[in-house]
């Protein structure tokens, strides 16, 4: 009979939780003109800004043809491709646009009290 090994068991099971993190990362990006400049076809492109660029190309290390998600903050996601890895400007194409969420039904309400001394707020 085979004696279980509780260490190494916790060590495979994190290891299978990290790679399973790896493949299901989604890394989203909030863009505000995307429909009005590709109209939402599939098969458009799309330039980044600079900043949005730098810190995908040189922060995340996102190469060609790694998956990236872009919303326009309006219930729409775009799953896009990388095309062009500048740094500077970071090209992607869109291929699938998706319609996930639909107008919230709950509002939130959030109150703040002033201090006595203002400047302090």
């Amino acid at each position: 009979m085979q004696k279980y090994n509780f260490k190494s068991s916790k060590l495979i099971i994190g290891f299978f939780i990290l790679l399973s993190f790896k493949l299901t990362k989604m890394n989203l990006f909030y863009v505000e003109n995307i429909k009005a400049t590709t109209a939402g076809r599939l098969g458009k492109y799309y330039q980044l800004s600079e900043e949005d660029s730098k810190h995908i190309i040189r922060v995340l290390r996102l190469k060609l043809e790694d998956q990236l998600y872009l919303t326009d903050g309006k219930g729409f996601f775009y799953r896009t491709k990388i095309v062009d890895d500048h740094p500077k400007h970071c090209k992607v194409e869109i291929r699938e646009t998706i319609k996930k969420h639909k107008a919230r039904e709950v509002y939130i309400h959030i109150a703040i009290a002033p201090t006595k001394n203002i400047d302090r707020f």
